[in-house]
């Protein structure tokens, strides 16, 4: 009954019910935790006002299942603050039997972010993220998919680093990585001394055999 209360709490007029709702939320059981981030997700409420108090009690679920629930709420905010608490929450899951939960929540932020429309997120997320990863190979493999799905050419170099460290195909998972603008030609022949260089076809990195 708690759960179900969350979406028309927060469809009142009350400008306080958001917060009252995000009191202690990791305290609160399964079923009304989830139910409370069910309903911000789908909430029509502006959250922007709401966005340092929502990273900070998100940071505090540690509730695999209740985690699976903060992504949709994260990526409404649409900010560079957002996305970089969703990607750092990237983890390599554990081989368990049947649904491994971080795998699914790995999955939600992929989703959750693939929909950015921050010309900020972007940028972030086509370079620094990449060097944010390091040497996680869970978080390189969202920050690939995502250059794939948003189509970021400029996430070309970094793409091509992960393949020369020989981190594809397993990081390449979906879609084609985007081909890198075309330069355009400095002067009408090849430069003295270079010889008759051919220009590397722009193509997808994924695939390429290592």
């Amino acid at each position: 009954v708690a759960a179900a209360c969350a979406g028309p709490i927060l469809a009142s007029t009350n400008d306080g019910a958001p917060r009252l709702l995000l009191q202690q939320l990791s305290d609160k059981n399964r079923p009304v935790a989830i139910g409370i981030l069910d309903a911000f997700s789908k909430t029509k409420r502006d959250l922007v006002a709401l966005e340092p108090e929502l990273l900070r009690v998100t940071q505090g679920v540690h509730d695999p299942e209740v985690k699976k629930a903060i992504p949709p709420v994260l990526g409404k905010l649409d900010s560079l603050a957002a996305a970089k608490a969703l990607f750092s929450s990237v983890q390599t899951g554990k081989a368990v039997k049947g649904e491994d939960p971080q795998h699914v929540y790995n999955s939600r932020v992929v989703t959750a972010l693939k929909l950015t429309k921050s010309g900020e997120v972007k940028k972030w997320l086509a370079g620094p993220a990449f060097h944010a990863a390091g040497s996680d190979a869970a978080k390189l493999a969202v920050a690939a998919q995502l250059s794939g799905e948003l189509s970021l050419a400029d996430a070309r170099g970094e793409l091509e680093k992960l393949v020369e460290r020989r981190l594809s195909p397993a990081l390449c998972q979906r879609g084609k990585v985007p081909a890198a603008p075309q330069r355009p030609a400095t002067g009408p022949g090849p430069v003295a001394g270079t010889g008759n260089l051919r220009r590397r076809p722009a193509g997808p990195v994924c695939g390429r055999a290592p």
